[in-house]
């Protein structure tokens, strides 16, 4: 049983003053290099500005769209669904996974190099030579409550959808999510007519409430996404599994065991930590060209204290930003202390508009909630 008392108090203080950096409305001029359909692309774009979520706690236009919304009483009312009763199927025909030695022949000269170079300026982390495979969205059917899916790579990712939210030079912020125009323009597409597409990677964001606060970590410098901005956790790009080839079933099977994967892996949390798991909506970024995300609220007995003491046995506990303490927590072991949202240092930070999104979409659910008990 959710206590939607402690979660509105909890709520009320991590919504903060700021002074968000998001411009009203992202423009689209073309795909940053790669030789994607521009005029589909871009009719897609405008859909998505059409139905912006239209009220945030935040003063600015956060920019994500819905798809599925999984909970009564909000401005998306129309966009509901049941989130028990989506399916989800897999199809080859979304499969989007180039050869790695193809890669390059989808894409102007020198835009690889670019992508690398813009990591490079923003510390930020990409590797290579680690291309995982994803969970690739396909269709989403509204009406009749079905995804399809395929399988994609981590690489493909990044140079198709993150590539749009990457600074081209240190002293040019020409990303999707940062400017209203594009001085110069992305490069020319290479070839109009061969319908590459994007990745286009299932992102999944949980929001963890804990027994005495929300779980507001700092993303660490050398993460490709939101490096050093106030976060959620876990955050991740949905892995492709094997058992996923064939599957047709439940969305929210899928879901379970990616978060629960990822609740290990992130914050060496075991599934019995969490008492419940809640689908938010299931949206389309814009400042990457219409990736999709999934929103959760999560809730867990357990307080932040004892989450935190757990992360040093996490796989991924590096992707939250720490500090070395000068004193070791124990005699022989150096303490690093992990930066977590508190009082004094909640307007330090940047909030990433995942996390902004995340909190307006879970407030937005105890409101409604509140209002049906």
């Amino acid at each position: 049983m959710l206590d939607f008392d402690l979660l509105k108090i909890q709520f009320n203080f991590y919504l903060g003053n700021y002074t968000a950096p998001i411009t009203s409305a992202p423009y689209w001029n073309a795909v940053y290099g790669g030789a994607l359909d521009y005029l589909e692309m871009k009719k897609h774009y405008i859909r998505l500005q059409k139905v912006a979520y239209p009220q945030n706690y935040f003063s600015c236009l956060l920019p994500y769209s819905p798809e599925m919304v999984f909970f009564k009483g909000s401005k998306w009312n129309s966009y509901y669904v049941d989130y028990e009763q989506v399916t989800a199927k897999y199809s080859a025909t979304h499969d989007v996974d180039p050869h790695p030695d193809q890669t390059g022949d989808f894409f102007v000269s020198g835009f690889m190099d670019d992508v690398r170079n813009s990591f490079a300026i923003s510390n930020r982390r990409w590797d290579e030579s680690v291309n995982n495979p994803l969970l690739r969205i396909g269709e989403i059917d509204r009406e009749k409550r079905e995804i399809e899916f395929g399988r994609t790579t981590y690489n493909w990712q990044v140079l198709t959808n993150l590539s749009m939210d990457l600074r081209r030079t240190s002293s040019d912020a020409s990303t999707l999510r940062e400017r209203t125009r594009v001085r110069d323009g992305p490069p020319p597409l290479q070839d109009r007519n061969r319908r590459v597409r994007l990745a286009n990677n299932l992102g999944i964001s949980v929001l963890l409430s804990c027994e005495d606060r929300l779980l507001v970590p700092l993303r660490s410098h050398d993460v490709a996404v939101f490096p050093n901005e106030w976060g959620c956790a876990p955050s991740f790009a949905a892995r492709w599994v094997p058992s996923m080839q064939g599957f047709s079933g439940s969305f929210s099977k899928i879901v379970s065991g990616l978060v629960n994967d990822h609740l290990k892996l992130e914050l060496a949390m075991f599934p019995n930590f969490i008492d419940n798991l809640i689908p938010l909506a299931l949206t389309r970024e814009w400042f990457r060209g219409g990736k999709t995300q999934l929103f959760m609220l999560a809730t867990s007995k357990m307080s932040t204290k004892q989450i935190i003491a757990k992360l040093p046995k996490a796989e991924h506990e590096n992707e939250i930003s720490a500090k070395w303490r000068s004193a070791p927590v124990l005699k022989y072991i150096p303490g690093k202390k992990y930066v977590m949202m508190n009082e004094k240092n909640r307007n330090k930070y940047t909030p990433s508009v995942e996390y902004m999104m995340n909190y307006i979409l879970a407030r937005h659910f105890i409101e409604a909630q509140n209002q049906v008990a």
